[in-house]
């Protein structure tokens, strides 16, 4: 039986709703709607493995329920809305958001990350258990799941950015196999570039194995300021290219 992916009821019973992954608000905010994207797929040698074409405006999840997408998802989009748009804009940074704002917005990024997991062409790394509804205001995410935010120059575009592959400040041989195994299996790396605003949501499934955030680069959302992690110190500069910052800002979350 299908089931919604946040609340598990099941969708013949409640209804299945479209579920737009980019926001239509902020697809008629930028006029991203008939807007040609084209996702692919690579293998960690670069090898394209898949690749789909189609519209922002047709980029629809097929496993959320009614009543999911038109409460406590349809509320958060709204709330979160001004934030977004302020952030993407650069009428603010990363840097001057409150703990409640930051909460707010590590809630839409975990929901719009998972949503856009379960609908692209790439393979299923989120567990099962991670996913439920966000429609409270606590700190309740899973274990060892973290937020952080970026913000630089604004623009009106939008990209994301998955993968499994950690950056490694150590020689990688000197991880046990199984580990690697388990980062490569259910670790994961969900990354969106809403204009100049950048937001990654990552799991690191091996506790003992404390990631490396960058200063002053990777501003936490949640857990808000009591990361478990090791802070480096960043280089005095980062690329001047959006794009290219987007990916540094994902890639560089690494490991010890």
């Amino acid at each position: 039986m299908k089931t919604c992916m946040f609340c598990k009821s099941s969708l013949s019973e409640l209804g299945r709703a479209a579920e737009h992954i980019l926001p239509r608000w902020l697809q008629k905010e930028w006029n991203l709607g008939p807007e040609a994207v084209q996702p692919s797929h690579f293998d960690k040698e670069g090898r394209l493995l898949s690749q789909r074409k189609h519209t922002y405006s047709s980029m629809i999840a097929g496993n959320v329920c009614a009543p999911c997408n038109n409460g406590w998802m349809s509320e958060l989009e709204q709330r979160c809305r001004p934030l977004l748009l302020n952030l993407a804009s650069g009428r603010r940074t990363a840097r001057s958001l409150a703990n409640a704002e930051a909460l707010l917005l590590a809630r839409w990024t975990v929901k719009t990350c998972f949503v856009l997991h379960f609908s692209s062409n790439w393979r299923r790394v989120v567990p099962e258990n991670h996913v439920f509804k966000l429609d409270e205001d606590a700190y309740r995410l899973p274990h060892e799941v973290f937020v952080v935010a970026h913000t630089f120059n604004a623009s009106r575009e939008f990209s994301w950015w998955q993968s499994t592959n950690w950056e490694y400040f150590t020689h990688q041989n000197a991880i046990p196999e199984k580990d690697l195994r388990t980062l490569h299996n259910c670790g994961y790396k969900i990354a969106l570039r809403i204009g100049g605003l950048f937001l990654l949501l990552f799991h690191n499934p091996i506790p003992q194995l404390l990631t490396c955030l960058r200063k002053r680069r990777h501003i936490p959302l949640y857990p808000r300021w009591s990361h478990p992690v090791l802070w480096r110190e960043s280089e005095a500069s980062w690329p001047g290219s959006s794009m290219v910052r987007f990916y540094v800002f994902a890639q560089s979350v690494g490991l010890p």
